[in-house]
């Protein structure tokens, strides 16, 4: 008889859910936003940027599938080393358009993109810490290596 699989513990579940809101979901639709007008329009034109953010939310997807599951262990490694190259990609980006921005101009939609580039900095680097900290916990490590935590295993033999 096989042995049952460990429960997901708490904070990896949410963990996992803010990887797929952060550089999963918000990526995807805010980039299909823009894509969709443009289909089947030439006149529309889309930035490589927009495509970029579509392309890798879609395989950061793929990618979260296999870590939710918990197989293969390694994938524990994968998803770190996967949210902290989004994160480093997603702040060279917004360093960029902070500093690229031309001082002569003053609308009204530069400076709310510009506010909102300067807040998700701190946003991103903050569940970027928190879930790269759970992924390295003991709980996070023993459900990818398929184990029970002691808590757990103490817990269902008394």
């Amino acid at each position: 008889m096989r042995a049952a699989r460990p429960r997901r513990p708490r904070g990896l579940t949410i963990a996992l859910l803010a990887c797929t809101v952060l550089y999963g979901l918000y990526p995807l639709v805010t980039g299909l936003f823009f894509l969709l007008p443009a289909v089947g329009r030439p006149q529309y034109t889309v930035e490589p940027r927009v495509v970029l953010d579509v392309v890798l939310s879609l395989g950061f997807l793929a990618l979260l599938v296999p870590a939710w599951r918990g197989r293969p262990p390694r994938i524990r490694l994968i998803l770190t080393a996967a949210v902290i190259g989004l994160m480093l990609l997603n702040l060279g980006m917004a360093v960029y358009d902070l500093t690229s921005r031309s001082a002569l101009t003053l609308d009204s939609t530069s400076q709310l993109s510009e506010a909102t580039t300067t807040c998700s900095i701190p946003i991103y680097a903050l569940l970027t810490l928190y879930i790269v900290w759970y992924l390295n916990r003991y709980p996070a490590r023993a459900y990818y290596r398929g184990e029970a935590p002691a808590a757990e295993s103490e817990a269902a033999h008394a």
